[in-house]
């Protein structure tokens, strides 16, 4: 019985990597075309929120059930990020190597250990106040704002980006001839 769950769990994983390549990813590279946003703030918060929403709602639910819930929302909300900061990048880079410019892994430690920190400040006496919910979404769209100009910026050139254009230009002349 065991197998056949592993089995089962492991066909999921598959069909959702299938419809997600298929549907997710070429939706939000059209949204990210249509708003002029470079790939890497694509996907540093379109594909971060489309990746989060499961968790958002979770912890709402957990949030606003009557009831001693509050757990459940911070747990997952950190252990959402822990995996996704250690699993989704160590397999990323198992299956494909990509070079990433320092100017973007410093930004993104930056807003990290700061979200990290105001979360410990938030949780340390066990209310959320309306001020440090304020203060969290405040960083929050702080940060989609540096993520959108930080090529204006600091002028780099992201080599991933390269690679995705010429690989975007070869699918196309395909679908042509």
């Amino acid at each position: 019985m065991l197998i056949l769950y592993i089995f089962i769990l492991l066909l999921s994983f598959y069909v959702l990597a299938k419809i997600v390549d298929k549907y997710f990813i070429e939706s939000l590279d059209k949204i990210a075309e249509k708003l002029k946003m470079s790939h890497d703030a694509a996907g540093a918060t379109l594909m971060a929120i489309g990746s989060s929403a499961p968790e958002l709602f979770v912890a709402l639910f957990a949030v606003f059930r009557p009831g001693d819930h509050e757990g459940i929302g911070i747990g997952n909300i950190v252990g959402s990020a822990l995996f996704n900061l250690l699993a989704i990048i160590g397999a990323s880079a198992i299956v494909r190597k990509a070079v990433i410019a320092k100017q973007a892994v410093l930004r993104d430690l930056f807003f990290y250990a700061v979200s990290v920190i105001l979360l410990l400040v938030t949780l340390i006496d066990g209310k959320v106040s309306y001020l440090e919910a304020g203060t969290l979404i405040a960083v929050y769209i702080i940060y989609v704002f540096v993520v959108t100009k930080w090529k204006k910026v600091f002028n780099y050139r992201d080599i991933n980006e390269d690679v995705f254009v010429k690989t975007k230009k070869k699918t196309a002349e395909k679908t042509i001839f």
